[in-house]
């Protein structure tokens, strides 16, 4: 992000949400965005910012924070929040903390002072000292809560380029009194420092204490950015277990966000974005605020059916003057009226890339080929970029820089319709950085050609078209079979599929085919039983042992669901065929 630009990131819990609860989850987050936001567009600071979206949090008694207070065992409700600025690293923190009802507003007026942290009978001292709002006994213990054990947090860059994080939370329901958690600890439940990012996260305290899972977020975010930092931090929880969730903010405003509880209610809006998104798990559809959007912006069912079109992913040069196997299959996929819109958004310099593909579909009946390329997310909600997907039975992403994806499209009304034309039944093509951009979690940078080292590795978010998976792109051509395999192993729920270039796989209800004139690469690491990634230091090299990999050629299938190949040669009756042949 530029200088003058701001974001904002919320979360209101790692948690089971019922769904009953969703909507009240979904309103909760908006409403702290918007008061935080409010904050940041003025150019007010971000420390300001945090402390007004978890004032919101802490207000509304669907989320466990202030006025949403779980009992101890003793029946009262004691409460942890805190506040940190990234410019200075002042941090205002307070635990144990009864009859208060803004613990974060408290944790503000220490910012300044000499404690870090005060506790119990002190804090509430120092709270009513200051002039702090009161609370009688048991209003702060919202009826229903005392099964709930779930934090808010936020984390915010205002403008002049600031970073801040804080937390608060309600407690964990019947403990001990005086039971502090991660949340008002600093490198455990949050942490922001200017030029490198910040983190708030959420869960089972402490685990996220005994890990420093906050730290963990600051360690890799230089590295890996805000996404693969994320991820990083809810990995290295495995090795105590628990559930956590954390959002994580970049010092260029990039939000990157990761939970393995069962729901994360999580909200973000930018500068540069139509308006605020709310998810309440990862993978789900966004949840948006109407302000300068449409329709299709609108949240759908948490039970949405599975998409009816198709995916192309092309592992970069494909053929498009000789015989053009991977375009004439995307052509005769089309459906309706065979109207192609072809994005250059990841291009730095797009000239030329229309002409050179308007030629090369030009006789395989696509009929209308447009252009679509935006210079900045305010663009990607403007009316006229939104008009050029109205009823297309095509998208096309081109090569380039696949963080420009990200940046300039990625949570706007852009993405949202793209996936929509994908959902009705429509076509999604992506070659080289496109390529890369389909999965949810988006491979953005790393050496080619040699052994990966730890440290390397750089990833981002995806447009989340192919969930569960990773890409990577001129595979063979490049020797990127290491930065692969590291990727699996950071996170071994993901697939990683390795594409050769003039290849393609054309994805369609649950699996895949081979296409073009090179080969594809699965790597699948659910059986991995070992690999350093998690502790070694930076620049060692990668090891991981029990990693399943398939070579798939041409003509195979594979099944994503099973992730099984599904047509895979029978190579005993191959090796008979050339015994009897010899």
């Amino acid at each position: 992000m530029s200088a003058g630009n701001w974001a904002i990131a919320v979360h209101g819990g790692a948690k089971d949400i019922p769904p009953g609860a969703r909507a009240a989850n979904e309103a909760g987050c908006r409403r702290a965005l918007e008061a935080g936001a409010g904050v940041l567009r003025g150019g007010g600071t971000a420390v300001d910012a945090v402390e007004a979206a978890i004032r919101v949090l802490e207000d509304d008694p669907t989320f466990n924070a202030g006025h949403g207070a779980v009992p101890t065992a003793r029946g009262e409700a004691e409460t942890d929040a805190a506040l940190m600025d990234g410019e200075t690293l002042d941090i205002g923190a307070v635990a144990a903390l009864r009859g208060v009802r803004n613990p974060v507003s408290v944790a503000r007026l220490m910012l300044r002072d000499e404690p870090v942290l005060l506790v119990g009978e002190g804090a509430r001292v120092y709270a009513t000292e200051r002039g702090a709002a009161l609370a009688r006994p048991g209003e702060m213990v919202a009826e229903g809560s005392d099964s709930r054990h779930d934090t808010v947090g936020c984390v915010a860059l205002d403008t002049t380029g600031h970073l801040a994080a804080g937390t608060s939370t309600g407690g964990l329901a019947g403990t001990l009194p005086g039971r502090v958690g991660d949340s008002p600890l600093p490198g455990c439940g949050f942490y922001a420092e200017d030029g490198v990012g910040a983190t708030a996260l959420s869960g089972d305290g402490e685990r996220i204490a005994r890990t420093l899972l906050a730290a963990q977020v600051m360690r890799h975010l230089p590295d890996q950015g805000p996404q693969g930092a994320a991820d990083a931090a809810i990995k290295r929880l495995a090795r105590v277990g628990g559930e956590a969730g954390c959002i994580v903010l970049s010092p260029d405003g990039q939000v990157g966000w990761a939970h393995n509880s069962a729901q994360f209610a999580v909200g973000w809006v930018t500068s540069g974005s139509a308006g605020p998104a709310v998810r309440l798990e990862k993978g789900g559809d966004a949840a948006v605020t109407d302000e300068g959007t449409r329709d299709e912006k609108m949240a759908e069912s948490r039970d949405t059916p599975a998409p009816k079109g198709v995916l192309a992913i092309i592992g970069g040069h494909e053929d498009r003057k000789g015989d053009r196997k991977i375009l004439k299959e995307f052509a005769r996929r089309l459906k309706g009226d065979r109207k192609v819109v072809l994005s250059t958004v990841a291009s730095h310099e797009p000239e030329g890339y229309f002409d050179e593909y308007r030629r090369a579909f030009d006789d395989l009946d696509v009929r209308d080929l447009t252009e679509l390329y935006v210079e900045d997310r305010e663009e990607a909600g403007d009316k006229r970029t939104l008009d050029e997907l109205d009823g297309v039975s095509g998208v096309f992403f081109s090569g380039g820089d696949q963080l420009r994806i990200h940046e300039k499209v990625g949570d706007t009304p852009v993405e949202r319709l793209v996936r929509r034309i994908y959902e009705r039944g429509g076509i999604v093509a992506g070659t080289s950085a496109g390529a890369a951009a389909m999965g949810e979690t988006m491979l953005a940078g790393g050496p080619g050609g040699e052994s990966h080292h730890v440290g390397d590795l750089k990833l981002a978010p995806g447009l989340g078209l192919l969930p569960g998976c990773i890409v990577d792109q001129h595979f063979a051509q490049r020797g990127r079979i290491g930065r692969l395999l590291a990727a699996v192993a950071q996170d071994p729920a993901l697939l990683g599929i390795g594409i050769d270039e003039d290849t393609a796989i054309f994805v369609e209800g649950g699996s895949f085919e081979v296409v073009g004139n090179g080969a594809v690469y699965v790597v699948d690491g659910q059986g991995m039983t070992r690999t350093n990634i998690d502790r070694a230091r930076e620049g060692e090299l990668l090891s991981l042992c029990d990693v399943r990999l398939h070579v798939l050629a041409p003509g195979d299938r594979f099944n994503l669901d099973t992730r099984r190949p599904g047509s895979a040669p029978d190579l005993r009756e191959s090796h008979e065929k050339e015994a009897d042949a010899a």
